[in-house]
């Protein structure tokens, strides 16, 4: 989005010149996370989409002629910036502009690099720290930003408090999107809707409620859609009719992670929750069928990618075949709760660490001398 665009769409202004800070974070979405740990005294937010812009910073980047968000950075001189959203290449220039600072990036969430691979050519990316799911992603971002990577699994999920699992419960998580076309890849002219979209859940859904009906298993769908908006309900209502299941909207945050992670068995297809819970030990069905229907989805839509893990395994497949999907559902149905374990952890590791509490995340904090909040000045990774 451009300058002025922003500007115009801001809420708030600022006139003064940003006060220096210790850590500043860079953009504001995510930042309630990393709040949970931080010292909130000493931190400074960056807002880059427009929430509030400093006209003081602004003005001088017009006559001086220079990025506003590099001399907003450089009024507030941190020693640590941090961001959430580790695919804004904002963020990767920074280095090169202020060595002296220390840089640090969180994965949160699912990357298929399309975008980067458009606008790298040229570009000289550095962060200092790469805040990872697993190593496999991790070199996988080494192609596109100089940096080291530490593998701290999903920030998000490690954050949220372990459930009791309500017995024979089926989550299925929807990949729904609230626009009717969908742009398939970056850099391609084709848009497809809904009804193309939905090829992977055409094969699933209805065998999945067919064995929710014979186990004797309660299903339900975990939305995207906040209640208000019934076309999300409306549009799995013609895939698995108006009886036999449930739909959970997103009336707030959490909603999907309080449904899931509280189940005995969660389904999907592409969804990064569907990783999470799996490395959380959760028996999880992961259908990952749509590169195969839909010409224009890469590797990255594969299973575990960028790992190199095979087309189909106990839990998995992205074959896309009714057969599999009987098989894996019966396989999460018969199989022991110490076997799963066993089976799914040797698979996630390549995939998707899991750290309950986040403490990799704060003994890096603590190295680099990040204040914490008192319950996490002590711990120990």
């Amino acid at each position: 989005m451009s300058k002025v665009r922003l500007v115009l769409k801001s809420r708030s202004f600022g006139f003064r010149r940003p006060q220096k800070a210790e850590i500043l974070i860079f953009d504001r979405v995510g930042s309630e996370e990393i709040f949970e740990y931080l010292d909130p005294a000493g931190v400074h937010i960056l807002d880059t989409r427009g929430e509030s812009f400093n006209l003081y910073v602004l003005i001088l980047s017009v006559l001086l002629r220079k990025n506003y968000f590099e001399l907003y950075v450089g009024f507030v001189s941190p020693r640590v910036c941090l961001t959430f959203i580790d695919n804004n290449p904002r963020f990767y220039t920074l280095k090169k502009a202020f060595p002296e600072i220390t840089t640090v990036f969180i994965q949160n969430g699912w990357r298929s690099f399309d975008a980067m691979d458009e606008i790298k050519q040229g570009k000289d990316w550095r962060v200092d720290y790469m805040l990872v799911h697993a190593r496999e992603i991790g070199e996988k971002y080494k192609e596109y930003v100089r940096g080291n990577y530490e593998i701290i699994g999903c920030f998000r999920n490690n954050l949220f408090p372990g459930l009791p699992i309500k017995k024979n419960r089926v989550v299925f998580v929807s990949v729904y999107e609230p626009n009717e076309s969908l742009v398939v890849l970056p850099g391609t002219k084709r848009i497809i809707g809904w009804d193309e979209f939905v090829v992977s859940e055409r094969i699933v859904l209805p065998l999945l409620k067919k064995f929710c009906v014979e186990s004797n298993f309660e299903l339900f769908v975990a939305g995207r859609s906040a209640p208000e908006f019934p076309e999300e309900r409306e549009k799995y209502e013609t895939l698995l009719g108006k009886e036999g299941w449930t739909y959970s909207p997103r009336k707030r945050k959490w909603s999907s992670y309080e449904l899931a992670c509280a189940s005995e068995y969660v389904v999907g297809t592409e969804s990064n929750l569907l990783y999470e819970t799996a490395a959380r030990g959760i028996k999880t069905a992961l259908f990952t069928f749509r590169k195969r229907l839909i010409s224009e989805f890469g590797d990255a839509f594969d299973f575990g990618w960028p790992a190199r893990i095979g087309d189909s395994g106990p839990f998995w497949s992205n074959i896309p075949s009714e057969e599999e999907v009987v098989r894996i559902l019966g396989y999460l149905k018969r199989v022991g709760e110490e076997e799963w374990l066993k089976s799914s952890r040797e698979t996630m590791e390549k995939i998707m660490h899991y750290d309950p509490g986040n403490t990799r995340f704060v003994k890096l904090m603590q190295k680099l001398g990040v204040p914490l909040k008192k319950e996490f000045q002590g711990a120990q990774g």
